[in-house]
């Protein structure tokens, strides 16, 4: 199973949300020994390889894709890779009441979001220009 160029925003790593802010580099980083679900409806497929360059996911395979030398190995044993949850009715907490920002509020809710592999939100409850802003 191979799957090429796709971002690396799309893709979640359960409890590898301190990777996701890394900054882009030229530096391939390799997950390996992960359970994978694509997100396809196709059954879960264990110990994969994914080799992601900078945000780009550049490969995916089984155990026969190697890391290439001088790689950042990251063993997912135990932890599963799936595409990130999207939540399409939030109210974010925070925002502008006309005199000022609440920044704060909507950090830590957005992080936990996070955390919990919600990748993509749809703020249902806020004006236009402050969710413009976040976007």
């Amino acid at each position: 199973m191979q799957i090429c160029r796709i971002h690396f925003f799309t893709l979640f790593f359960s409890l590898f949300a301190g990777f996701l802010n890394a900054p882009a580099a030229a530096q391939i980083t390799a997950i390996t020994h992960a359970r994978l679900i694509d997100g396809t409806g196709s059954a879960a497929a264990d110990d994969r390889t994914i080799l992601i360059e900078g945000r780009v996911i550049k490969a995916v395979g089984g155990p026969d894709l190697m890391p290439p030398s001088g790689a950042r190995v990251i063993d997912a044993k135990g932890k599963t890779a799936m595409p990130g949850l999207a939540d399409m009715h939030v109210h974010l907490v925070g925002g502008w009441d006309g005199v000022s920002f609440d920044l704060l509020g909507y950090q830590n809710y957005m992080n936990s979001l996070l955390y919990s592999g919600v990748t993509t939100v749809l703020d249902t409850g806020n004006i236009p220009p402050y969710v413009l802003q976040l976007r």
